[in-house]
């Protein structure tokens, strides 16, 4: 939260906005997504240009590295977030 003063921040605090269990997995796998989207751009462009592989390792690499690494590394980061800070307790 920077860029704002203390005041919005307890004025949100108080308002429920931070640490609705929806919007801190939204924002989870926001994060997450944007750290495997280099990786699997890299192998996309690398399948269209030096080393093409067959259509079913590159749909076995999307579904299963790119999407379920992102779907469950999202879920584990959600989890510890609310194990160490859970959004209930003020």
């Amino acid at each position: 939260m920077q860029g704002i003063s203390e005041k919005e921040r307890n004025t949100k605090e108080r308002s429920g906005e931070r640490g609705k269990p929806l919007n801190i997995l939204a924002q989870k796998l926001k994060d997450v997504s944007l750290s495997v989207l280099p990786i699997t751009l890299l192998v996309l462009l690398l399948h269209f240009t030096i080393v093409p592989v067959e259509s079913a390792a590159l749909l076995r690499f999307l579904l299963g590295g790119a999407v379920s690494v992102v779907l469950g590394l999202g879920i584990f980061l959600f989890g510890a977030q609310i194990g160490i800070t859970p959004p209930w307790v003020p």
